[in-house]
């Protein structure tokens, strides 16, 4: 007879991640137990009042990629309290002379619009960069859709191929725009400097610096955007992951915080539930980890439960840079750039991600600090200014909330700096 265990599954942390994993087992009728060592739920993706009457995002702010998935309908967060605001236009790009600005909505012809008041040849282009990489994405998707398989990866970017224009159908141009940077594709595609630092700053906020290998779709995936647009929760991006909770919880799974995984246990090398810091222990024979892969592999699992080989792979692991550092605000007024003058009162300028970069070395100097080791001496910028559309993130009144997110990357363990401002055209 097999052995009663707690639970089915257990899942190590409580980000957005692991808790769509504990929906889904969840309303599989899987006993599923989520452990969270924070407070609060989320990871990443938890709001808190950290200034008195100001709702801020810990991590994430904009959500993207979830509205291209069934997420929100298969958990029916709706009805657990998700209410999603539009962010129209999610980005938002004042040159740095203050000369003019491009907007980018969800709609593709306003965008175009928008970049035809810069450049008449780059907004034709973004309507070729849309024609290509959106048949290209929608292949990528349909294979994060589904259980993995490079296989089915081939298969649907070979089925996008008579979707691309006649021009650009060979797979061999296909496969080098994939491999090679997003640099040199935004520099092929763009020949203004506005939508080169526009597009080069935006596709940085995936991670790979400017002249990676193989992340052209960091610059392509973007194409997608005018099919999901970007949306910020109603209250803060931690609604999302309080109504996943409460989803979870309706489904009758358990949500235990403050609650730090010591160990996860294996015995002759099966998993048998995880012990918490304090010495609780829960039995389970599936674990699955939210946190990272080597906290979980070599702390939470332990090396002795490992092959060899399998060591030896996660000490050689690039992890890549830093997060940076955020700047909180609790302001009396909104940015007021000069490019797009609202006085300080709520512009559409303010709904998205204003991307605060003159150039696209700009950006490629705050990445080459990196790589001598150092923080980045002039970093980017992206200001966000959720209040404006958000009537919850801030106290009732003439009061806003700020973040400006400078994002310097930083070798493991070393301090940032702001460094100097960036030109940003904003008085």
């Amino acid at each position: 007879m097999p052995t009663q265990t707690d639970y089915d599954v257990i899942i190590v942390g409580g980000g957005h991640n692991g808790l769509t994993c504990a929906g889904y087992l969840a309303k599989a009728n899987l006993r599923v137990l989520v452990l969270e060592r924070y407070k609060v739920i989320g990871g990443a993706v938890c709001t808190e009042e950290v200034i008195p009457g100001y709702n801020i995002d810990i991590g994430s702010s904009a959500h993207i990629m979830i509205h291209l998935t069934p997420i929100i309908q298969d958990l029916q967060l709706e009805q657990h309290g998700l209410e999603y605001i539009d962010m129209d236009p999610f980005a938002f790009y004042p040159l740095p002379d203050g000369s003019g600005s491009i907007s980018f909505y969800r709609d593709l012809e306003k965008t175009c619009a928008s970049i035809a008041t810069v450049s008449q040849h780059d907004a034709e282009a973004y309507r070729r960069f849309m024609a290509f990489w959106k048949p290209v994405n929608e292949a990528v998707f349909d294979t994060f859709l589904n259980p993995p398989s490079v296989w089915r990866l081939f298969g649907s970017m070979a089925a996008s191929l008579p979707r691309l224009p006649a021009n650009e159908r060979n797979p061999l141009e296909v496969t080098r725009r994939l491999m090679t940077s997003y640099a040199q594709l935004i520099t092929e595609t763009f020949e203004s400097e506005a939508m080169r630092s526009a597009m080069t700053w935006l596709a940085a906020q995936s991670g790979p610096p400017p002249d990676e290998l193989a992340s052209g779709d960091f610059f392509g995936w973007h194409a997608m955007l005018h099919t999901s647009g970007a949306m910020h929760p109603r209250g803060g991006s931690g609604m999302l992951t309080q109504a996943m909770a409460r989803a979870l919880q309706s489904l009758g799974g358990d949500v235990l915080l403050n609650a730090p995984v010591r160990h996860i246990l294996v015995d002759n090398g099966r998993v048998q539930g995880v012990e918490l810091e304090d010495g609780t222990r829960y039995s389970a024979p599936v674990v699955v980890s939210n946190a990272h892969v080597l906290t979980t592999m070599l702390k939470l699992v332990g090396p002795a439960h490992l092959p060899t080989r399998l060591v030896e792979r996660l000490g050689k692991i690039r992890v890549g840079n830093g997060f940076g550092m955020t700047v909180r605000c609790a302001a009396d007024a909104l940015p007021d750039y000069i490019a797009a003058p609202s006085g300080g009162l709520p512009h559409e300028s303010h709904h998205g991600l204003q991307l605060l970069s003159p150039s696209m070395d700009y950006v490629r100097r705050a990445y080459d600090d990196y790589l001598h080791g150092l923080p980045s001496r002039e970093p980017a910028v992206i200001a966000m200014t959720f209040s404006a559309i958000d009537p919850d993130v801030a106290p009732p009144g003439e009061t806003h909330h700020v973040s400006v997110v400078a994002v310097l990357p930083l070798r493991t363990g070393e301090r940032a700096a702001l460094g100097r401002h960036p030109r940003t055209g904003c008085r």
